[in-house]
């Protein structure tokens, strides 16, 4: 999902969601709303056709990991992790 301002809103399949702002990467940072949206799983990581660009989880968890200004990891709470599998 991309929002307006064009942060780019990955769902993990642990729970963790990650914001990633355009200026991760050259390509995304010229992207329109539209070609951000247009966006593919690749498995381990992300594809925009495009903008022929391919980014990985892996280093948007490194990038957030170092505090980068680019990327935001929210964890989500134990809790509500309980909650969300609990049937």
């Amino acid at each position: 999902m991309v929002r307006r301002n064009k942060t780019i809103v990955l769902g993990l399949s642990d729970g963790r969601t990650l914001l990633i702002k355009p200026s991760v990467s050259a390509r995304l940072a010229r992207a329109t709303l539209r070609q951000l949206s247009n966006v593919r799983s690749l498995g381990s990581g992300v594809h925009w056709p495009d903008v022929d660009e391919d980014l990985s989880v892996r280093g948007f968890l490194e990038q957030a990991a170092r505090g980068g200004p680019s990327v935001r990891l929210i964890e989500q709470s134990r809790r509500a992790r309980s909650a969300a599998y609990a049937i």
